[in-house]
């Protein structure tokens, strides 16, 4: 049985392909170039970020035909899942809500993906729901703490 993030309050309505169209299916929104000209391209991918990731919690039964992958893709109500973060020792707060930047530009780091989640932007609010029992090595030396957090929209 597929176990549901609890917090629905931030649904966002979305077109996903059938195979992922059913409750609890997790997925990263991506795009192809060509969608921007879709007329469905606002529903669709349009309000989606790049990279987050989205958990489908109902699936209703309207679909539409879409050109690009030559089938039918399914509206469903989604919500954006939690995902890891370093923030500084500091900013480790259970409930507090900051204000995402990036730490730094070292792509070649090992902790790079969970200091700069892939989805985020300079300037995001982010909520942070847990404060982790995981502390980074951080070449730069900055004590950083890694959160479980969701982003305020």
């Amino acid at each position: 049985m597929v176990e549901l993030y609890k917090n629905t309050s931030s649904k966002i309505i979305t077109l996903t392909t059938l195979s992922q169209a059913s409750v609890g299916k997790i997925f990263s929104a991506g795009r192809n170039e060509k969608c921007r000209k879709c007329r469905l391209y606002k529903v669709c991918i349009g309000n989606l970020r790049i990279g987050m990731a989205y958990q489908v919690i109902y699936v209703r039964n309207k679909k539409h035909f879409c050109p690009i992958i030559k089938d039918y893709m399914k509206v469903v109500e989604v919500i954006e899942l939690p995902f890891d973060l370093a923030v500084s020792i500091k900013q480790a707060v259970n409930g507090a809500i900051i204000t995402f930047s990036k730490k730094c530009d070292k792509r070649d780091c090992d902790n790079f993906d969970v200091c700069n989640p892939p989805g985020l932007r300079k300037g995001d609010k982010i909520r942070i729901l847990k404060v982790r029992d995981i502390r980074i090595k951080c070449p730069s030396k900055i004590n950083l703490r890694v959160v479980s957090a969701k982003r305020i929209f």
